[in-house]
């Protein structure tokens, strides 16, 4: 870590201070391009990163750590991202697990418990021509090569989010088309009741001509 790193760090540091958030990855990268992956004992809020993201933003320019155009990537790991460390695990007891072990072999199952460095798994066990069974089983972290939580699961869950996100799109939409159809009949109106005036005046004006002539 050179000392330009060391100096982000220690902003970092400093918003992450007194919370339960924790630095998953961080990375200098070419062109001033800074990348921060934040993760929680409880997971992490969009709140949470923007506040953090804030924090960092603030104090580089304020000690011009960088000179120049630089750009700060602050998020948590995303789906694919494997979990890198044991305080990563509780959150997700009750997912299912895509685990590789060290030796190549491959498991999946559903975390169920985790004490210091052991997970407890109910792994599915499949066998050819036979009803897939399942089987509890203990993993040491140290025999795991890369774990990620199963793609499916947290797949169905941000199509659910999405659909929500539509839904409420189309509501707003709906609104929005609502009002602007409100808006041109009122302005419709407006505009009758401006003609009908308009009218009323002008015959209020042949009218008075009118009486006027007749005097005359």
């Amino acid at each position: 870590m050179n000392a330009v790193e060391a100096k982000i760090k220690t902003f970092i540091d400093e918003a992450l201070e007194g919370t339960t958030l924790f630095i998953v990855d961080f990375k200098l990268l070419p062109k001033n391009r800074i990348v921060l992956l934040l993760d929680g004992d409880n997971g992490i809020g969009i709140d949470e990163v923007a506040k953090v993201s804030k924090h960092v933003s603030h104090r580089m320019e304020e000690e011009n750590v960088i000179e120049g155009a630089h750009t700060l990537e602050v998020s948590s790991p995303g789906v694919d991202y494997p979990l890198k460390f044991q305080r990563q695990y509780p959150q997700h007891i009750g997912r299912t697990l895509a685990v590789r072990m060290n030796d190549g072999k491959e498991l999946e199952g559903k975390l169920l418990a985790i004490n210091a460095d052991i997970i407890d798994v109910n792994l599915e066990i499949k066998e050819k021509g036979k009803k897939a069974r399942y089987e509890e089983q203990s993993i040491s972290l140290t025999d795991i090569k890369e774990a990620k939580i199963n793609n499916d699961i947290i797949t169905n869950q941000v199509l659910l989010l999405k659909e929500k996100l539509q839904n409420l799109q189309n509501i707003h939409l709906r609104k929005k088309l609502t009002f602007q159809k409100e808006y041109l009949e009122n302005n419709k109106i407006e505009k009758d009741l401006n003609l009908d005036f308009e009218n009323l005046k002008l015959k209020n004006s042949e009218l008075i001509q009118n009486i006027q002539y007749y005097k005359d």
